[in-house]
């Protein structure tokens, strides 16, 4: 702001009656600018919602899968199979199935979106690498948790009470 005074001193050369207010930019702009942040705030609590909603869904889902399979379960164990082994097989079987969701949701998303890219505020992206990892990340970690939960309950049964069960 060194250009205030001199821009005054002019101004009050010119005419006396004339007043200077210097603010920045920001706030000058703040109140303007409030319901576009209202209502960005309001999208993104329902958003963070949504991811709520659908990580509780997913979680129910997938430990409804996984806890149709103690007889599966139940064979492998008597078969021979070790804990570790039968874990690491369910959780990847339901990670795998949570994975390709994911590529698919997440291309479907980007696409989508891409039309909404208008009417953000400069800077932001329709397609934010933090907002579609983050959910990833949350579904993919939703996902392993869902399924090694009831595997690990499962291989706790003894395989004949898991097989008269099924």
């Amino acid at each position: 702001t060194p250009l205030v005074t001199p821009v005054r001193q002019s101004l009050g050369e010119l005419d006396r009656s004339v007043s200077v207010l210097v603010e920045p930019m920001e706030s000058a702009l703040s109140f303007a600018l409030l319901p576009s942040r209202i209502g960005a705030a309001v999208l993104g609590t329902l958003g963070i919602l949504g991811l709520l909603l659908a990580a509780f869904g997913l979680y129910a889902i997938v430990s409804y899968n996984v806890s149709r399979r103690v007889g599966e379960i139940a064979i492998r164990s008597a078969l021979g199979a070790s804990r570790g082994a039968i874990l690491r097989l369910v959780v990847r079987d339901a990670s795998l199935q949570v994975g390709l969701g994911l590529l698919v949701g997440l291309a479907v998303a980007a696409l989508v979106t891409a039309p909404l890219t208008t009417f953000l505020v400069a800077g932001l992206s329709a397609t934010d690498p933090v907002s579609f990892g983050g959910t990833a990340v949350v579904f993919l970690l939703v996902s392993v948790l869902a399924s090694w939960l009831p595997a690990r309950q499962a291989t706790r049964v003894s395989p004949v009470v898991a097989m008269r069960l099924d």
